[in-house]
């Protein structure tokens, strides 16, 4: 069979075209027999008919589906349809999703369908269908507390081949639910609360399941396809879930949620690579889970509060592992326990803090390859603004934060290690008037690494420590006229404690130093430049050889105009300059010196012009063209790439009615690089 051609072969234009005409026509159909158009429609209509003769479309087949009425309003069913469409360089993608909704009394439907194919020839070849869908059917009882009957089905199709592999995989789920909120009510009856005091709901649910994979694999000499290991099962699973809320009084609240899994399933995993009597595992798999969340909330004001929540969940799973080749056994745990609070203090300080306390572990009943981690934070800020008493900080804003972290890391099969961090951030904002605004801001990080080694051997404990300075001064010297200028300056210090990996101890340093304005010469037109010098080092103390040092220097021009009342144009143009070198030794005794070894020029000029065809439909065409030279100091060769590229297309985005819209771009893109190609992008939705 061969393969599709992907709306590749021919025109895309034509493509587009005919599938946006197609699914047009469709959804017309769809919309069955319209009613008396009103004046209201009429606008719309003459509209919609303006786009559709730009485009060469005969809406004239569909037109009375762009109204409200017909077949669906007859039903009372209004199903929402959207449909994607996705064309690039190397890959095509097709989307369709449909979504039903409807309440038939105390039957509530709800519907979800999505499927999508796509194509990547840069991945091997690789195509992917993909569908999945879901209908919930439940029955709604007031009586008794409120009760909810239903039955829920499911589906999952994945099919993805390329030329080196295959792999098949599908779902199947159909299952029955109840959910009642009759012990909220019966409780908060005999207890004699108030409404919204006290609300219980519990859920409960039985799946029948089924699931199949296939993995293949080709050999690229033979090409031959060898099967992998794959897996079929079915089983069922039951699920309880409940969720307590309480609020006694009108600023505290308390939330208890449980979720309660068991499931079950026979499974048969064939192994094709060991061709004996052990080629087929049969066996079961019986797989737990419980949760539990304990929450807790006191909101007396907008600015004071307090938090608390704790949880905890235990798992057993098992499943067939590769790299045993037989069944395993993973039992997981996750707990954990966390306080915030925030509140104003005197003077109007807003303070905050919390605190952190988690625990994970996973662990195989077969492999070794079980982990654990403990950790412990807190965190704390302050927020206020300088009054008049301190003198020239009045009017400074103030914000500070930290955090003091420790983290246990424990494995079965490497080496345990504890971690140590903290962090400090504080950042001063100051208003000089209405126009200038200064901000300085101050961040230093330091992560400790300590490994738990047994006696006698080398602990490769590290330190990483970081300091970051940032200030900015942004002037708006008129209405039309902004300015800003910021310097950045950032280190990062790593240090092993190990001789044998003291070579790797370095010194990284990023200097930045900018300034931009944006000039608005009349509502139409905007000019802004960009400009900004980095330097870049990072220097080894005990391996001179890795120590290096780059600069860059970048300015970015853009220019903004209307050269008509549709027609729009945008002018950007980037230059950098950049050379890089390392620090080498002089000689004996005569230390080190910085020798340059690569410059490198690199300018690029795009220019863009757009016009509006109409309200909802843009044609645009631009040019870029980017030339880079680099040249080696040593040897003084010289390389230069040449890039010319031309782009020209449309966008449309237009809304024929209330619920009917439709996106779409189209690009042709040619290069001096490679051969020209088309990106399509559209997408419809559309709600009857």
């Amino acid at each position: 069979m061969s393969e599709p051609c992907w709306g590749v072969c021919r025109g895309p234009l034509v493509i587009l075209g005919r599938v946006a005409g197609l699914g047009l026509i469709i959804l017309g159909l769809l919309g069955g027999v319209a009613k008396a158009q009103t004046e209201t429609d009429t606008g719309a209509e003459a509209d919609s008919s303006a786009v559709a003769d730009s485009l060469g479309f005969d809406l004239g087949i569909f037109a009375d589906s762009l109204h409200t009425g017909g077949l669906f309003d007859r039903l009372g069913v209004h199903p929402q349809l959207g449909s994607s469409y996705d064309v690039n360089r190397t890959s095509t993608k097709f989307g369709e999703d449909a979504t039903v909704q409807k309440s038939y009394g105390a039957l509530d439907l709800l519907t979800r369908w999505n499927v999508s194919v796509q194509k990547n020839s840069a991945q091997n070849n690789r195509r992917q269908q993909v569908g999945r869908g879901t209908t919930k059917l439940a029955y709604e009882v007031e009586d008794y507390g409120g009760w909810s009957l239903g039955s829920e089905f499911g589906v999952s199709r994945s099919n993805t081949k390329s030329d080196v592999n295959r792999q098949v995989h599908q779902d199947d789920k159909l299952g029955i639910f109840v959910s009642s909120e009759f012990l909220g009510s019966a409780v908060s009856g005999g207890l004699g609360l108030g409404e919204g005091v006290l609300s219980w709901n519990t859920t409960a649910q039985l799946d029948r399941t089924q699931s199949d994979d296939v993995n293949e694999s080709r050999n690229r000499t033979t090409q031959l396809l060898t099967r992998a290991d794959s897996t079929s099962a079915n089983g069922a699973a039951r699920s309880f879930d409940t969720e307590l809320l309480v609020a006694p009084a009108q600023a505290v609240s308390f939330r208890i949620t449980t979720g309660n899994s068991r499931s079950s399933e026979d499974f048969k995993t064939d192994r094709p690579l060991e061709p004996d009597s052990t080629r087929f595992i049969n066996g079961k798999n019986e797989d737990e889970s419980d949760a539990y969340l304990v929450s807790g909330d006191y909101t007396p004001s907008r600015d004071t509060h307090l938090g608390f929540s704790a949880s905890s969940t235990r798992t057993r799973i098992q499943e067939y592992s590769t790299t045993q080749r037989a069944q395993d056994t993973r039992h997981g745990r996750d707990e954990g326990l966390s306080f915030d609070a925030k509140g104003t203090a005197l003077w109007g300080i807003q303070l905050g803090a919390g605190a952190d306390l988690r625990r994970v572990r996973t662990e195989y009943a077969l492999s070794d390859q079980g982990a654990g981690r403990r950790s412990r934070a807190l965190d704390g800020n302050v927020l206020f603004t300088f009054g008049s008493a301190f003198g020239l900080l009045t009017g400074t804003e103030v914000e500070m934060t930290s955090t003091v972290g420790h983290n246990e890391n424990t494995y079965d099969s490497t080496t345990d290690y504890d971690e140590d961090g903290v962090n400090i951030r504080t950042v001063l904002r100051r208003d000089f008037g209405r126009r200038l605004r200064a901000t300085l801001s101050g961040e230093g990080d330091l992560k400790q690494t300590y490994y738990h080694a047994a006696p006698g051997q080398v602990k490769d404990d590290r330190d990483v420590l970081r300091r970051t300075l940032d200030t900015s001064w942004t002037f708006a010297a008129s209405s039309a006229l902004s300015t800003s200028i910021n310097m950045q300056v950032d280190e990062k210090q790593t240090i092993n404690i190990s001789k044998r990996k003291s070579s790797a101890n370095s010194v990284e340093t990023v200097v930045t130093v900018g300034a931009n304005y944006a000039w608005t010469l009349r509502p139409s037109t905007v000019v802004s430049q960009r400009y900004s010098v980095t330097a870049n080092s990072s220097t080894f103390a005990f391996d001179e050889d890795k120590s290096n040092l780059f600069r860059q220097s970048r300015l970015e021009t853009e220019v903004n105009t209307l050269l008509a009342e549709r027609a729009h144009l945008r002018l950007d143009h980037e230059f950098r300059f950049r050379d890089s070198g390392a620090y080498q030794t002089l000689g004996p005794g005569q230390g080190r010196g910085y020798a340059k070894d690569t410059d490198e020029v690199q300018q690029i000029l795009e220019a863009e012009t757009s016009y509006d065809v109409m309200a909802s439909v843009e044609a645009f065409y631009k040019q870029r063209y980017d030339i880079r030279q680099v040249t080696q100091i040593l040897t003084g060769s010289t390389s230069t790439r040449e890039l010319l590229e031309s782009t020209w297309g449309f966008d449309i985005k237009h809304t024929f009615t209330e619920g009917f819209d439709v996106k779409a771009r189209a690009e042709r893109v040619s290069s001096s690089n490679e051969p020209s190609y088309w990106k399509v992008r559209a997408a419809a939705n559309r709600t009857f």
